[in-house]
């Protein structure tokens, strides 16, 4: 008799279990803000309503990702919203202390190269 296998488990979303942290923003100097939480499909809306004031005619915006703990598809396309309002608006975007895991992100999505990050340590 053969033994029955149990389901597979590599399909299910590593997330579902885990608590949805936060997104968060804050101010350190002119333009200069630091993000820290998620960015996921929990937190992406929330992310997006949070930053849209930001993007202003000549203005230079610089956002630190060092604080992000998560980040899944939804964060990637948020990133890439912020570059398209950031050409919309006349402004400049740099992101800045990107965790690999996002850098791997993108660059697996195949939009590495289309985003303003900057080469600087994460921690």
């Amino acid at each position: 008799m053969a033994r029955q296998r149990p389901p597979h488990r590599l399909l299910e979303p590593l997330s579902w279990n885990l608590p949805v942290r936060a997104f968060a923003i804050n101010k350190h100097g002119d333009n200069a803000y630091a993000l820290e939480g998620d960015l996921t499909f929990a937190t992406v809306p929330e992310a997006l309503k949070a930053t849209a004031r930001l993007f202003r005619p000549g203005a230079a915006l610089r956002f630190d990702l060092v604080g992000i703990e998560r980040v899944d598809s939804a964060g990637v396309a948020l990133l890439i919203e912020w570059l398209r309002r950031a050409e919309q608006s006349g402004c400049a975007l740099r992101l800045v202390r990107v965790p690999d895991r996002l850098r791997a992100m993108a660059r697996v999505s195949g939009v590495e190269e289309l985003l303003p990050m900057a080469v600087e340590p994460t921690s």
